[in-house]
């Protein structure tokens, strides 16, 4: 046979799978009226009595006995004529298997359609957001950036952006200060905690990026120059709007957290069905959208380093 397995259309291997009964396969399972025991053979895998169906056994690097493999580990069922597992006798093991298959795939084209509306009917950019600090950069921006995968997997900012801007004048910067003014330590991260949620002094800048860490610190002369490192997942702090999540779900019938999972740009959708349905992936699409994928970003920052920011006056 020429072509693979991954490569084969489901016409293809359910021909192999319906002539699994050939003398080809003919080595008998060893199917008894006693409860299963296991043995080298992988018919035979539940303790529960079996009925004495004489079945052959494929090879497991057979198509059909992988089919078998991904439906099993989707529904737990057992395809191998023990009792109340095997609701349809007369179809055989790689037959029901193979519908297991198909309803996956159709889950999976669910998902995939579901992130197809949402990527054909995009949500309305969203307004520059305010906040009780002041903010130059337009972060609900950022977070369709993030979501849509939009701009590079990792992006710098430089020093004379608005970002780097409301990062230096945020309410984390202010609580990396007052640390390193108490310690006397080098400032390696701020962590997003409840308590300025709480106290409504978070603004858009925690509220994007969450915790974050900084990177080569240096103070000379009062001012600080070091790398704010940031990477967007959906374990991180970074969430979106709840009007946005409302308009998801109207729109494709999924909770967000139905939908996605942290991976790498490009891979969302896919890991997050190859997580719920494990055996699916050789039968997921090969071009597949994406949303939510990790956004690694750094913030080149210069700034006065003092307790006392007068910008802030």
């Amino acid at each position: 046979m020429d072509k693979t397995f991954d490569t084969m259309t489901f016409e293809e291997i359910s021909a192999i799978c319906k002539a699994d009964e050939t003398p080809k396969y003919q080595e008998p399972c060893w199917l008894r009226p006693e409860p299963c025991v296991p043995r080298p053979e992988p018919c035979v895998l539940r303790e529960e009595p079996c009925r004495p169906v004489p079945r052959p056994c494929v090879p497991l690097n057979e198509p059909c006995n992988r089919l078998r493999a991904s439906a099993n580990s989707y529904s737990g069922a057992n395809f191998y004529r023990c009792p109340h597992s095997n609701p349809s006798p007369e179809k055989t093991s790689a037959e029901i298997a193979l519908d297991k298959i198909n309803e996956l795939r159709k889950i999976a084209i669910k998902y995939v359609r579901a992130v197809k509306l949402i990527w054909d009917k995009k949500i309305p950019k969203p307004p520059k957001t305010s906040s009780m600090l002041r903010t130059r950069a337009n972060w609900a921006l950022m977070t369709w950036y993030w979501f849509y995968e939009e701009l590079d997997d990792t992006q710098n900012f430089g020093k004379n952006t608005p970002e780097s801007y409301d990062i230096a004048h945020s309410y984390a910067m202010r609580e990396v200060i007052k640390e390193y003014y108490r310690t006397g330590k080098i400032p390696k991260e701020w962590g997003f905690t409840g308590a300025g949620t709480a106290t409504w002094e978070y603004g858009s800048v925690e509220w994007f990026i969450g915790s974050f860490e900084i990177q080569n610190f240096k103070l000379q002369n009062g001012i600080a120059t070091f790398t704010v490192y940031n990477e967007s997942t959906w374990k991180s702090a970074t969430r979106l709007p709840q009007s946005w999540q409302d308009y998801i779900k109207e729109l494709t019938g999924f909770e967000i957290h139905e939908l996605v999972t942290s991976a790498r740009r490009g891979q969302v959708i896919r890991t997050k069905l190859i997580q719920v349905f494990p055996g699916i992936e050789p039968y997921l699409p090969r071009e597949m959208r994406s949303i939510g994928g990790d956004w690694v970003q750094n913030y080149e920052i210069e700034m006065k380093w003092s307790l006392k920011d007068e910008d802030d006056k």
